[in-house]
């Protein structure tokens, strides 16, 4: 299975910048560990982020990455989960 490491070499591998440490730190954004293969062959996994800029409650949203491509969509809605919990819990249901 792949990592979390290893999808961010891929990613940056292929001069994109969703990994960057200033697109992470604009957003407030970080990645959590867990990985997931889903049944249509893509891997997803969990970024966090504020909320909005001014409020610094984190929320959590699931993420696309393309084992082909190196490209990263978003799966779920933008920050459409309030705790890793219910992140992790519809990540092993893709």
């Amino acid at each position: 299975m792949i990592t979390i490491d290893e999808i961010k070499q891929k990613h940056n591998g292929i001069g994109q910048h969703f990994f960057d440490p200033a697109t992470m730190r604009f957003f407030a954004s970080r990645t959590l560990d867990e990985v997931h293969e889903g049944s249509d062959g893509g891997i997803y996994f969990i970024t966090s982020e504020k909320k909005c800029f001014d409020d610094p409650t984190r929320v959590f949203t699931i993420r696309k990455f393309d084992p082909e491509t190196g490209s990263i969509s978003t799966k779920s809605e933008l920050g459409q989960f309030g705790t890793a919990y219910l992140a992790k819990k519809e990540l092993k249901t893709l």
